[in-house]
């Protein structure tokens, strides 16, 4: 949701308008730096033409140029202003660069000309946030929302966004709009169970990342986080045979190998828990496995 769409209108000349529609055509193959060349070709044709400027931009935007990305759209502003897209790239260019406070004047720029555009409103949303502004953020997504309603990335953003000011369970309820929308929307899933073992409803949250991993089986960060919630409920076995699962898909993760020592610990299973401590020390032979034993090995 960050560009827009390139332009082509034009009453420029006919030389400079070909290798305009030709970059347009070759963007549409993803050819981008084809692309760039046709629109330095009507550039020098005609150093004027907005529409070759602008085009060039998303063109260098898409190719992870940002700063000539941002060039070529200040170029295109120079030779006319009245474009909110414009402002909108520009702001999306400086968002990439981490130029947050520049990339929301330019949003808000853009807002003056087009009050309801919806990208505008969510990448200014997503600033805020890398700011930690959340408040701000949560505004321009209800603005956002005021002209479409069901957008899940959107609604995903500002469930995100509530959570970080511990709104819970408006969070909650965000996420389950956003389920609605899309029932396998894999981080909206997740994430509901983060917040449901921050109001520790640990049951719920399982339910949450069962569901998840349905849907991806082998993701390391949603096993973790159910293994916490199973260690919460103090259903051991189960939690050391899910951390056992994401230890095979990732058989070096100290974070993975600590966890599985706590538990083996609490659970006074010393020989198992002196196999964990010996493969911590293979892998991290500088490791102080005396900060994670409360009894001495055997």
């Amino acid at each position: 949701m960050e560009l827009n769409f390139k332009r082509n209108k034009s009453l420029e000349k006919k030389d400079s308008v070909y290798w305009n529609d030709m970059g347009v055509a070759s963007g549409e193959e993803s050819f981008f730096e084809q692309e760039i060349k046709c629109y330095d070709k009507a550039i020098e044709l005609n150093p004027q033409y907005f529409e070759a400027w602008y085009n060039k931009g998303i063109a260098l935007f898409n190719l992870e140029r940002y700063m000539e990305a941002l060039n070529s759209f200040n170029k295109a502003l120079e030779i006319d202003n009245s474009y909110s897209e414009v402002y909108l790239n520009i702001g999306a260019a400086l968002k990439k660069l981490g130029k947050y406070e520049d990339a929301i004047e330019s949003f808000d720029l853009s807002l003056i000309l087009n009050p309801d555009d919806i990208n505008t409103y969510y990448n200014k949303g997503i600033v805020l946030g890398e700011l930690g502004r959340y408040d701000e953020e949560i505004i321009c997504y209800n603005k956002a929302l005021k002209l479409n309603p069901q957008s899940p990335d959107i609604l995903y953003n500002k469930a995100v966004s509530q959570s970080n000011i511990n709104e819970y369970e408006n969070a909650i309820e965000t996420f389950d709009k956003v389920l609605e929308l899309i029932p396998d929307y894999i981080k909206a899933l997740y994430n509901k169970g983060i917040v449901l073992g921050d109001l520790g409803r640990y049951d719920e949250a399982v339910i949450c990342y069962n569901k998840a991993l349905e849907l991806d089986p082998e993701s390391v960060e949603i096993i973790q986080a159910k293994v916490f919630a199973l260690v919460m409920l103090e259903n051991y076995d189960e939690s050391l045979e899910f951390l056992d699962l994401a230890i095979k898909l990732d058989p070096n993760d100290l974070n993975l190998l600590k966890i599985k020592a706590v538990i083996l610990e609490s659970m006074e299973k010393y020989q198992d828990l002196k196999e964990v401590y010996e493969k911590i020390l293979e892998v991290y032979p500088n490791f102080p496995i005396g900060k994670l034993a409360k009894k001495p090995n055997n």
